[in-house]
């Protein structure tokens, strides 16, 4: 009886060390997933303005009829600019950030599109920054900074800063 008692305790503590490192590797690939989904959406993001031109520092979503006209910034809260087309002429774009979305927006598509998941929150510090936007004194020049928290289910939040910077393909 001694003998089942005791392996009954080590058995019952096994259990519980064996789910809980089930309940953190599952927490590890969830976090894992979503720093995934930034990166994705930061490259998204750096790749279709290596290819685009006319940069403009926006804080508010515009009247997308408008043309971007080249404007600097600093910790702007979106950016817009032209995009030429394979069929040839450009679409205007615009990357656009709130506390809780990166919103994106194509004139031919039409619609704003939300790009990351909802777990994802942004805090300030997120933004755009854009360096000779009119190509007058060097290439343009934008860094990109995402600041923010990806909230756990069970409570609790992680902090996350990305960066990156991006270049003007064309001259």
């Amino acid at each position: 009886m001694i003998a089942t008692s005791i392996f009954l305790v080590v058995i019952l503590t096994g259990m519980g060390a064996l789910l809980r490192a089930n309940d953190l590797h599952n927490k590890s690939n969830e976090m894992r997933s979503l720093l995934d989904s930034l990166t994705f959406i930061i490259e998204d993001i750096s790749r279709n303005l290596r290819v685009g031109s006319s940069y403009e520092c926006i804080n508010s979503i515009p009247l997308f009829s408008i043309q971007p006209s080249p404007s600097d910034g600093n910790s702007c809260s979106g950016i817009y600019f032209k995009r030429s087309v394979p069929a040839g002429g450009t679409e205007n774009w615009v990357y656009f950030i709130n506390q809780d979305y990166i919103k994106k927006y194509v004139d031919n598509v039409g619609s704003v599109v939300d790009l990351n998941p909802s777990k994802i929150k942004f805090t300030t510090g997120s933004g755009f920054t854009i360096i000779n936007s009119d190509s007058q004194n060097g290439q343009p020049f934008v860094i990109i900074k995402l600041v923010g928290k990806i909230e756990n289910p069970k409570g609790g939040a992680t902090p996350f800063t990305l960066q990156t910077s991006v270049s003007q393909r064309e001259i």
